[in-house]
């Protein structure tokens, strides 16, 4: 892969946990770090405070983004499986079936479609949810409703920031 296109995921999976963590991480700031600057380094301590402030507000809109997203895919989207599957030689099938609405027009049937998608991953590759049911409980066969928990997600994600 090319370096700038691993340089992407990079930033986009650290926007992510930055995204799904700001709550914790402007609490520990608040309780720990800003304290630290005021203290030692009192002559950063409002550009400090000003970085966080504005990651706030840039935070918010994210999450806001997201949920419009979630709701505007959600009027097809009416739901979506996965299905992880042993394998030989500890190799896994992952199956992906999204039940999707095929038109929203009121002149026509909302017709829902099946797509399925279906790709062999590595036991490194799994999710430590599916390592643990496998391990833990000797599953070969372990599925997942991923519209009720991106679902889930979004709501939590609500509630942060509505308190």
């Amino acid at each position: 892969m090319p370096l700038p296109f691993l340089l992407l995921i990079g930033i986009g999976a650290a926007t992510a946990v930055v995204v799904r963590f700001w709550d914790r991480i402007l609490n520990w700031a608040q309780g720990m770090f800003l304290p630290w600057v005021d203290k030692h380094l009192p002559f950063l301590a409002p550009y400090a405070r000003h970085a966080f402030t504005s990651m706030h507000g840039v935070i918010a809109d994210v999450r806001r983004t997201i949920r419009d997203a979630w709701r505007a895919l959600r009027t097809r989207l009416v739901a979506q499986m996965v299905e992880f599957t042993r394998d030989v030689d500890n190799r896994w099938i992952v199956s992906t079936t999204s039940w999707i609405i095929a038109s929203l027009s009121p002149q026509e049937d909302h017709e829902v479609i099946e797509l399925q998608e279906k790709r062999n991953v590595a036991l490194k590759d799994l999710p430590p949810e599916v390592v643990e049911r496998w391990v833990q409980q000797n599953e070969n066969t372990i599925t997942f409703d991923l519209t009720q928990i991106r679902d889930k997600e979004v709501m939590d994600m609500k509630m942060e920031d509505e308190e």
